[in-house]
């Protein structure tokens, strides 16, 4: 358990720096076996947790997977490196979108 808390300590990211474009999005989560990939998303979210503005978790126990919706507003670098570590768990699958800034 240490050694995951310090990999999710180690993955957070900067503060935004000045000139860095926001982008505001949703990164959609599904999670295969929860009670084993829980405590990995969750560090991984609690160390990006400057770019997360609200989060939702559904278990759908009829399909046995979890969902989780995140809404993210940070630099696309923070948001890739955040997607980045998730698809590295597991049992857990990512999709995100992004909407542009006109």
């Amino acid at each position: 358990m240490a050694e995951r808390v310090d990999q999710a300590k180690r993955a957070e990211p900067a503060e935004r720096t000045q000139g860095e474009i926001p982008l505001l999005g949703v990164v959609a989560i599904r999670v295969e076996n929860r009670m084993e990939c829980a405590p990995a998303v969750n560090d991984v979210l609690t160390a990006f947790g400057q770019i997360i503005v609200g989060r939702l978790g559904v278990p759908h126990r009829e399909a046995g997977v979890s969902l989780i919706t995140v809404a993210v507003d940070g630099a696309k670098a923070r948001v890739d490196e955040l997607v980045e570590r998730l698809q590295r768990i597991s049992g857990v699958s990512v999709k995100w979108a992004v909407w542009d800034e006109e």
